[in-house]
């Protein structure tokens, strides 16, 4: 499973149904802690040393200033990770001057910093030079409208980008069609996340038709973004035509029923789709039909629907789709905060519990399986080489026992062998 680094992310109460024995997401790791970058003077000789993978908390400008020259000539780094550090946009020119002349970082992390948008168009500029970048996160960071444009012209030319994280700033409609249209272009995009900020119907739109003209996202979070009817209708045919998205995210919007209903026919379409996340989106019983169609016939393993206004009659009536699918993979149904009686939301997550449990047993078997067949397959090999094996000693006997004398002498002397041997006896 994977958890959006996103600050703004809120905790949800769950039905809990996951399999037993499965990890929980967890914010991304962070890598081991670097010391001696937040002294008043940090020396020339600081340097990272081959270390690929640095977290540094409480750096000075003494010590950005050295951490950039080092950055500059360092060939070991690949993972640097400055969330936290109170950085601005002064800060962020000082870091992009190294930034730029260095070809082998691969992740930056700068969430919960202060870039805005002067600091970001440094950022996004010194990452046009450095070229081979293949996760940024810039969550919190007050970025806006010029800061996700000066962003757009990177990730239209990237051609390493994988993962982009731009939650909790303040991208708004026009921020995010420059950015749909960056993903458009882009071939290696994957991972789009962009909760808590303002793109509204324009913005879902644009990112909508980036994956209809071929952007392979695998990963997309919109939640938090005023996303209404309107462009549910947009993500419903880039839902229905996409052949890798896995995981979508759209709750805290305002898709109501009518736009549920265009999301349900994409997904019924789609074969890769495993988590969708419809939470407060105002659904109401109108929505009964689509969504169990959804249950019934598709292969989703986690289903958000959390804080609507669904009743025990939706409870009900999925809980018979999900007891008429025949390949049911849904490990987790959540429905807090919904007008259901706790009679009903008990009966569902026993249920989903259950078909949990049985998941677990079956990939845990499977190996097991696949072990004893593997053995079998050894033993029978065995038999037969040692088949083979006695049957060559044996007509190698027979040859030797024919020898070069011919066929017809030999058998005449071992007779005449046996004869004096017994009278001799």
């Amino acid at each position: 499973s994977y958890s959006w680094p996103c600050s703004c992310k809120r905790s949800a109460y769950r039905l809990f149904a996951m399999a037993p024995g499965k990890a929980q997401p967890t914010e991304d790791s962070r890598p081991q802690l670097a010391r001696g970058w937040s002294g008043k003077v940090v020396f020339p000789s600081k340097t990272l040393g081959k270390e690929r993978k640095a977290c540094i908390a409480n750096i000075s400008r003494s010590g950005l200033v050295q951490l950039s020259t080092d950055l500059a000539r360092n060939a070991d780094i690949e993972k640097l990770d400055l969330r936290y550090s109170d950085f601005g946009p002064e800060d962020a020119t000082i870091l992009t001057q190294g930034l730029r002349q260095n070809l082998k970082l691969r992740s930056l992390n700068l969430r919960n910093n202060e870039l805005a948008d002067h600091g970001t168009e440094s950022l996004a500029t010194a990452l046009v030079a450095q070229a081979v970048l293949k996760e940024l996160n810039l969550c919190s960071n007050a970025i806006g409208d010029h800061g996700a444009h000066a962003l757009a012209q990177w990730v239209g030319g990237s051609i390493e980008l994988v993962r982009l994280f731009l939650c909790d700033n303040r991208i708004g409609p026009a921020g995010g069609q420059y950015l749909g249209a960056a993903a458009g272009q882009s071939s290696s995009l994957r991972v789009l996340a962009m909760g808590c900020n303002n793109v509204s119907d324009m913005g879902a739109k644009s990112i909508a038709e980036a994956m209809l003209i071929g952007c392979a996202l695998v990963q997309l979070d919109l939640s938090t973004n005023g996303i209404a009817s309107s462009s549910a209708e947009h993500l419903g045919e880039a839902l229905a035509q996409s052949d890798s998205l896995q995981r979508l995210d759209l709750h805290c919007n305002r898709i109501g029923d009518e736009g549920v209903q265009y999301l349900a026919e994409g997904a019924l379409l789609n074969t890769t789709l495993s988590e969708l996340d419809l939470s407060s989106n105002f659904l109401r019983d109108e929505s009964i039909e689509m969504i169990g169609e959804v249950l019934l016939r598709t292969r989703l393993e986690k289903f958000g629907l959390n804080d609507n206004f669904l009743t025990d009659e939706a409870a009900k009536e999925f809980l018979k789709m999900l007891q008429a699918h025949e390949d049911l993979q849904l490990v987790e149904l959540r429905l807090e905060n919904n007008d259901m009686s706790a009679l009903q939301k008990t009966q569902l997550g026993l249920f989903v519990r259950a078909n949990a449990r049985e998941l677990a047993k079956k990939h845990k078997q499977q190996p097991r399986k696949r072990s004893r067949l593997g053995s079998r397959r050894g033993s029978r090999c065995d038999t037969n080489h040692s088949a083979t094996r006695r049957a060559s000693t044996h007509s190698d006997n027979r040859r030797a026992s024919t020898g070069s004398v011919g066929s017809a002498t030999m058998p005449r002397a071992r007779t005449a062998s046996r004869t004096s041997f017994h009278g001799t006896r």
